[in-house]
């Protein structure tokens, strides 16, 4: 019984917190010698998902809306780069009310937020005039009850692909459009807490290359 409760929602956020450090200072000292680029950009879209739990009368759904976030990706070649990300995801939360089941449902709605600390591996094409696709994966942790009673603690895995628009000769902005699929899978041994699920984003960014 030990060894299930052994991982708790405080040791998962520091031994992520210690991962992240040790990518950073990873990255950055490569960066530091080969005097490689730094990409930073804000980004922002709409999410295509809907989770529910029920229980007798008892039903609650939560359904994806818009989403914000902004990355800061180093490049280690000219192929390859490392992203960190943040984002917050809006849903809507809609419980059934009713105490019948004779009674029509009867819904309570509520807005809530999701927010996910993430690590991607980026792989881009080569750039051909203004123009450079690229595909990535990675894998973070989300924060936010989606339901009552929700241990608000997930792992979330994620893929996708996008393309990059680039503004000047210089190749220093561009605007990114992207799509991506995410997994959400419960971190919690608690049986009454929601399990996971996936979702689509479909997003819209600025980035710009800044070199150090």
């Amino acid at each position: 019984m030990k060894g299930t409760r052994g991982i708790t929602k405080s040791s998962i956020c520091k031994r992520c917190a210690v991962l992240f450090g040790v990518l950073v200072l990873f990255v950055a000292h490569a960066g530091a010698e080969e005097q490689k680029k730094v990409l930073i950009g804000i980004n922002a879209g709409w999410s295509f998902g809907v989770t529910d739990v029920s229980a007798g009368l008892y039903y609650e759904k939560a359904t994806l809306n818009f989403h914000l976030g902004a990355i800061v990706q180093f490049d280690l070649n000219e192929l390859f780069g490392v992203q960190f990300n943040l984002s917050y995801q809006n849903f809507t939360n809609a419980l059934d009310t009713r105490m019948s089941a004779v009674e029509p449902p009867e819904f309570e709605s509520t807005n809530g937020g999701l927010l996910s600390i993430g690590l991607n591996g980026v792989l881009n094409s080569k750039k051909v005039n203004y123009i450079q696709f690229y595909l990535l994966a990675g894998a973070g942790v989300c924060f936010g009850e989606l339901f009552r009673n929700d241990n608000g603690t997930r792992l979330e895995l994620d893929a996708g692909l996008g393309i990059k628009f680039f503004l000047t000769s210089g190749l220093r902005s561009a605007l990114n459009f992207g799509l991506t699929f995410h997994q959400l899978l419960n971190l919690s041994k608690n049986p009454s807490s929601a399990g996971g699920f996936s979702y689509i984003r479909l997003g819209i960014g600025f980035e710009f290359y800044h070199r150090y």
